[in-house]
């Protein structure tokens, strides 16, 4: 057994990097919650558990960061949306329309403005996403710690939701703020993200970098490698990602 003589404890480094989604946010019941419209449609997953819903999503979407790596996330989520349901319509055997009743005539691909407005909801639901319970209090005590940072598979303009929800929530009746405070600064006066210099700013995060910022997904190397470059870390101090 090792004596664990290169074990660290979490007060040896300064600075925590979160990717948030799964971490910070339920991921999984917000997506969940946001596909039940679609998934209820169709024969083939109206019995599917959380697990074979998600499932499914992963399969989708890490098609599409592959092909996508700059789109994004709330395009690409609508895109995962649009493609889902492609996928459950050949699973269940139904002609396009049938499921909805006001779909276009089959062989003619043309989206339905029902049909766009759905997959563009969708791309919209990160805003609808709730925290984990404890995550708030716990960032406000982590930050009188460490510098955290935020390394993130999402875009500016989605995350400035979580955003407002992590710093001042964890619901929206706790924020008390307008959203703009928790938004990406344009013009930003500085390379990278930096919310806590933004005046009336709660946020526990000293970086914060996007995929819109780094122009990939993880696990793609663009990311890490951009982190790597402009976190606290950088200039001499240790961290962690979560």
């Amino acid at each position: 057994m090792s004596t664990g003589t290169n074990t660290r404890k979490l007060t040896d480094y300064k600075v925590l990097i979160f990717d948030v989604y799964g971490t910070l946010a339920d991921w999984e019941l917000g997506l969940f919650n946001a596909l039940e419209p679609l998934f209820s449609r169709y024969p083939a997953s109206k019995s599917w558990t959380r697990k074979d819903a998600l499932g499914a999503f992963m399969a989708a979407e890490g098609d599409l960061q592959t092909q996508y790596p700059d789109m994004l996330y709330s395009d690409l989520l609508a895109k995962v949306h649009e493609v889902l349901e492609e996928r459950l319509k050949a699973l269940s055997d139904v002609e396009q329309g049938e499921a909805t009743g006001t779909a276009t005539l089959v062989g003619n691909s043309t989206t339905t403005p029902s049909a766009e407005d759905a997959h563009k909801s969708f791309g919209a639901s990160i805003q609808n996403w709730p925290m984990f319970p404890d995550t708030c209090d716990a960032l406000r005590r982590l930050a009188k710690h460490f510098k955290l940072v935020v390394l993130s598979n999402v875009d500016r303009q989605s995350f400035r939701h979580t955003h407002a929800l992590l710093s001042e929530g964890p619901s929206w009746t706790t924020v008390s703020s307008d959203l703009e405070v928790y938004t990406y600064p344009d013009p930003n006066p500085n390379k990278y993200w930096h919310p806590q210099a933004a005046p009336g700013s709660n946020s526990p995060f000293s970086l914060i970098l996007t995929a819109q910022d780094t122009g990939c997904y993880k696990p793609a190397l663009g990311d890490s490698s951009r982190s790597s470059t402009t976190s606290p870390s950088s200039q001499g101090f240790s961290g962690i990602c979560n």
